[in-house]
């Protein structure tokens, strides 16, 4: 078995490991794989073959993804952008190269970093419109622009960017997760200008979609949550206070003591606090706090 079949099986193992929520076998995986390349290409440099320098760039990329995953945002951000050094060297106008920029992105974004974010999202959207249009990617890369746009406060723009995300996904992968991501975010938009009615629409069409593929998952928790916001704004606290519980439950199991746990409890207790119950809503905040202070120890808005 010559070392590029080695390296693609410890590849595979890898994103078995990773899909089981294994990060640190999976990235142990990508690594070896990476190891089993390197001789080669320290040995021949800019001569080693195209095949191999590829691969490389996949193991790199790995990489990065469990260190995004991990929280680890500046080992993530190093290594996307030596897989783009390798993708644009061998192949610039690639889905490759597309997956990088998009991934260096979303490091950007995560790091609050609007600006760079946009412009390597844009950039990547330029090559997957040529690469591969009208594909997962191509959605996934949109949607991301649009919720750039979002938190930028430009809410025209990011409701069109999802639009287009979503008339892709509903060819490509119609009740997937990422549709289902996809319809969220729609109703984020919504929920943002005030139009509840849309923004619950867009809710409940994602919300079944997750009990399909994704139950009681953090994207199940995270719509359960946004229905009941929008109950709470609606004044109807009952159907608000069943939603944040349900999502709790969840969140509880699969992202326990997260920024999204934090939040859902912080809803709970302004639901308690709308209602009078000032010792539940106390109870539900103090807990929110606790994890707020563990997951944004800087960050001067808790509540």
């Amino acid at each position: 078995m010559d070392i590029i079949q080695q390296a693609t099986q410890k590849i595979e193992e890898g994103l078995s490991r990773e899909a089981q929520g294994q990060l640190r076998e999976a990235l142990r995986c990508y690594e070896d794989a990476l190891g089993m390349l390197q001789p080669e290409l320290d040995a021949l440099g800019e001569d080693a073959p195209a095949e191999l320098r590829l691969l490389a760039g996949v193991c790199l990329n790995n990489i990065g993804r469990v260190y995004r995953a991990q929280g680890d945002l500046g080992r993530a951000l190093d290594y996307y952008q030596q897989a783009l050094a390798i993708d644009q060297a061998i192949a610039p106008q690639s889905q490759q190269t597309a997956r990088d920029l998009n991934n260096i992105g979303l490091v950007y974004e995560a790091q609050g970093d609007l600006g760079r974010a946009l412009d390597y999202y844009q950039q990547a959207l330029a090559i997957a419109e040529q690469a591969a249009p009208n594909s997962i990617e191509h959605a996934g890369i949109l949607n991301n622009i649009g919720l750039v746009y979002r938190e930028q406060g430009d809410l025209g723009q990011a409701l069109a960017y999802h639009q287009q995300a979503l008339a892709i996904i509903e060819q490509v992968a119609p009740n997937s997760q990422d549709h289902a991501g996809i319809l969220g975010n729609i109703g984020l938009v919504y929920e943002a200008q005030g139009d509840f009615g849309r923004a619950l629409d867009y809710y409940q069409q994602a919300l079944a979609i997750a009990e399909q593929v994704a139950p009681n998952s953090q994207l199940h928790a995270t719509i359960l949550n946004n229905i009941g916001r929008v109950y709470g704004a609606q004044g109807d606290l009952g159907r608000a206070l069943e939603y944040f519980q349900q999502a709790l439950a969840i969140i509880e199991q699969v992202a326990p003591n997260s920024k999204d746990h934090g939040g859902i409890l912080g809803n709970i207790g302004l639901v308690y606090r709308e209602q009078g119950d000032w010792g539940r809503a106390l109870d539900y905040y103090q807990r929110a706090l606790a994890i707020t202070e563990q997951v944004a120890p800087n960050s001067q808005d808790h509540a």
